[in-house]
């Protein structure tokens, strides 16, 4: 009797320490714990757990302001913004997620938070993407999970009493201080484990990887766009999310990402120009039928920001408005946040607003910046291409 309870008093003790160690470093950044500079401030492995967290998360923050997307966006908008002041900011997007998965996370959100004021969800062509082979099947409607405290509890249980999550926390504690991604405690993501690469690889190397990822994929499958929104899971997505949020009167806006001119020519390429235009008037008409059409920008089009030019006598100097092609950094998503939101707007020739009037004119205008941009191109291609 005795060995019994020295073992189960030592077992007790040892779950409870590593549960104890595991809720202060908070490795995946869901309890957001009291931070120690150098011990748990820098949330470094949460992005080997952000579907989870962010399931989870915004419950704990009850924000006012939703931000919904991919990577683009959870690198890119800032909850912190200044124009944010005074509201509760989430940064809900998460890398890889697709349309679907990105709404059903939000109308999460939306069922159980009633404080909700506004949503704004970053747009992506590749989102929209689908393949012959793989996407016939019809589009239902996205369940939300009213799952009981147990359900809760097997999920996110792990994230506190399994050895995983301990060597996640010794992880965090040595990566302390080092320029590595990080999520914090609003959802958004630094980005910071792009300034190691530059540092010791310089700016070619990350648009060399981009530029092969998007080529490789592009080329693998034939990629279509569906029209018919019965039909389309991510159409019949957005419909949803437009229902759920006009019931409850919060304010949704919609945006397509800036992609570098460099993305757009890849695009281009590969074959897709006709999908992009094709999409772009696609989800035009989609959000103008709506019975309240929400606002819809588009910061796609080739301008100062997006034709900006890779620093080749400085190639360890980070860019001022990009990572690499497809991913923006926060400088531009704050831009696109004063745009958006400010009464006075952005910088000119930055953002536009589709419409069924104004649609043409910007379908004109990218196959202008297409055709103005296609030297340069040229010339930075011949940089990303495998040499010999």
């Amino acid at each position: 009797m005795k060995y019994t309870v020295i073992f189960f008093s030592s077992f007790l003790f040892a779950i409870t320490t590593i549960a104890g160690i595991n809720w202060f470093i908070d490795p995946f950044g869901m309890y957001w714990s009291p931070t120690v500079s150098n011990i748990n401030q820098q949330k470094t492995e949460a992005g080997t757990r952000v579907r989870l967290v962010k399931a989870y998360r915004p419950a704990m923050v009850n924000p006012t302001v939703l931000l919904v997307g991919n990577s683009r966006v959870e690198m890119g908008l800032n909850p912190q913004h200044p124009i944010f002041a005074g509201q509760t900011v989430y940064n809900q997007a998460m890398p890889g997620a697709g349309v679907v998965h990105q709404v059903k996370y939000a109308l999460e959100v939306i069922e159980k938070n009633p404080d909700l004021k506004q949503i704004i969800m970053g747009l992506d062509i590749l989102d929209f993407f689908l393949t012959y082979r793989t996407d016939r099947k019809l589009p239902q409607s996205i369940q939300t999970s009213s799952q009981e405290w147990y359900e809760e509890m097997h999920n996110i249980a792990p994230l506190l009493f399994s050895l995983d999550t301990f060597i996640s926390s010794l992880h965090t504690i040595t990566k302390q201080g080092q320029n590595a991604n990080s999520i914090n405690a609003q959802g958004f993501n630094t980005a910071a484990g792009y300034i190691n690469i530059m540092k010791y690889e310089g700016i070619v190397v990350l648009f060399q990887q981009k530029y092969n990822q998007l080529v490789n994929q592009l080329h693998k499958q034939n990629y279509y766009i569906e029209k018919e929104v019965n039909k389309s899971p991510q159409l019949a997505a957005l419909t949803q999310l437009l229902q759920e949020t006009n019931k409850r009167n919060i304010d949704v806006q919609f945006f397509i990402n800036p992609y570098h001119y460099s993305y757009l020519h890849i695009l281009d390429e590969a074959g897709y120009w006709a999908h992009f235009n094709d999409w772009k008037q696609l989800i035009t008409t989609f959000f103008s039928d709506r019975d309240t059409p929400p606002t819809v920008w588009d910061f796609s089009g080739f301008n100062h920001f997006t034709n900006e030019r890779l620093p080749f006598e400085k190639i360890h100097q980070p860019m001022d408005w990009y990572w690499e092609p497809a991913h923006y950094k926060q400088e531009l998503g704050d831009i696109i946040l004063t745009t958006m939101l400010a009464s006075s707007n952005g910088p000119p020739s930055f953002g536009q607003k589709l419409t069924p009037l104004t649609i043409n004119d910007v379908i004109k205008e990218d196959r202008s910046g297409l055709q103005d941009t296609k030297q340069q191109w040229q010339k930075l291609k011949q940089t990303l291409l495998p040499s010999g």
